[in-house]
């Protein structure tokens, strides 16, 4: 073989081996790539995703925000009730201390923000002011001035509804064109369906709904995300059923004073839904709750959710009164704690059909103050039992009817001495004059 082939053959060879060197290459190149895919896919969703970096740096600075919102809210509504009196402070505080922060009144039909919760220009906060809150990056800070001019803050989250307190049976309830007195049943539930959801509810559309014509408004409280609480309705022979919604359940307002009051075709209410979910309705944020079911002389079932709650209730005053044709109450079903009431007065006044009534363990009388027409009228009750109420007869000033024609009844108490006070009372005057059995004599 001479030179020249020789030379040849060596070209082939160099081909042959950079031939296969090459492939082995792209193969190495192709896998480089998908591993650098995959790296970045994992890297991408490490810092962008749902529980990302960026997330969690942006939560954590959401929540540092909110945080810091609420302690200077409280900082500085110290200063101002040192500084002065609750009238004069609350106004400064309020025109000069929420610099940059949306804010909006919290006083019933005197709405003065459009319906994101941002304030309108011609917004005046008077002296009179009681109640305002402030909106930061969409999470509610409420103040108000409690009856003891006490001055508090708290965080309200959630789908809450808003506030009605009129007690007029001709008005019309929440924002609805439906009047008190016309609500034949009221439920809640914990899912707004899809079709209510996109309807537009602006104002009061109608729209066919599982067959029927149905009427939707948003009820959201004040500052709250637009929507958030839909309330949708049909008519039967001039009488509404009434749905109340929010995704996750509803929240009653901080003052649910006389929400469903003089509702007087109203004959069943159901916290529970059809779903029967404890999640549906929650009073975790209620204060004030004065003559909620007052004059539904209809009301025959009350469904009670487990977080209808009284724990932040001082007075119960009314809630149940002149609910004439309610004969079974069982108050075991839902959390019904009355350790911080003071005011019992007419709680069941004029119940004349209550004849089932079960108040539960956590029905405590150690703080009560007033009593007075508590049982006024309860005619049909038979038996009551009182031994785990806890009752200080010592705090207890006033007693008037507070067991008037229930002289039928049976109660059970704990000790003698409670036996003793309601057959003598605190001025020489019997509160009850009917059977009481000791359970610990």
């Amino acid at each position: 073989m001479n030179k020249k082939e020789n030379t040849n053959l060596n070209v082939v060879k160099s081909k042959k081996v950079k031939s296969g060197s090459s492939g082995i290459t792209l193969i190495a190149l192709i896998i480089t790539i998908v591993i650098m895919l995959i790296l970045a896919g994992i890297t991408i969703n490490l810092t962008l995703g749902e529980n990302g970096i960026f997330i969690k740096a942006k939560d954590a600075k959401l929540r540092y925000k909110n945080a810091s919102a609420k302690e200077k809210l409280e900082m500085d509504l110290v200063v101002c009730q040192m500084g002065g009196t609750v009238e004069s402070t609350m106004e400064e505080y309020l025109l000069g201390n929420l610099n940059g922060l949306e804010m909006y009144s919290r006083l019933p039909y005197k709405e003065k923000t459009d319906r994101e919760g941002n304030i309108v220009e011609d917004y005046e906060i008077t002296a009179q002011t009681t109640e305002a809150a402030v909106v930061v990056d969409g999470k509610v800070y409420c103040v108000y001035v409690e009856a003891s001019n006490k001055i508090k803050v708290y965080y309200e989250d959630g789908n809450v509804m808003m506030a009605d307190k009129s007690e007029n049976e001709s008005d019309f309830w929440l924002k609805t064109n439906i009047m008190r007195n016309r609500i034949n049943t009221i439920i809640f539930e914990n899912q707004i369906p899809s079709l209510i959801e996109t309807a537009d509810s602006e104002n009061i559309n109608s729209i066919e709904y599982e067959g029927k014509t149905t009427f939707i408004v948003n009820v959201e409280a004040s500052g709250h995300e637009k929507g958030s609480v839909k309330a949708w309705w049909t008519e039967n022979d001039g009488k509404y059923d009434i749905v109340i919604a929010g995704n996750g359940g509803v929240i009653s307002p901080r003052d649910s004073k006389s929400l469903f009051s003089t509702m007087k075709s109203l004959s069943k209410i159901n916290f529970k839904g059809k779903n029967q979910s404890s999640e549906n309705f929650s009073t975790e944020y209620t204060t004030s709750m004065e003559n909620l079911f007052c004059d539904c002389h209809s009301l025959i079932e009350i469904i009670f959710s487990e977080k209808f709650t009284t724990k932040n209730i001082t007075n119960l005053q009314g809630v149940f009164a002149r609910c004439g044709l309610l004969e079974s109450l069982d108050l075991r079903t839902c959390d019904f704690d009355t350790t911080n009431v003071k005011f019992f007065t007419s709680l069941f006044l004029n119940c004349g059909h209550l004849n089932e009534l079960y108040l539960g363990e956590k029905f405590n009388m150690e703080n009560a103050i007033s009593t007075s027409h508590m049982f006024c009228n309860c005619e049909s009750i038979l038996y009551l039992d009182l031994s785990k109420c806890n009752i200080d007869i010592n705090n207890i000033v006033s007693t008037e009817n507070m067991f008037l024609n229930t002289n039928n009844c049976e109660i059970i108490v704990h000790d003698s001495e409670v036996r003793e006070w309601l057959l003598s009372g605190n001025n020489g005057n019997p509160i009850f004059s009917g059977t009481i059995v000791v359970e610990n004599p």
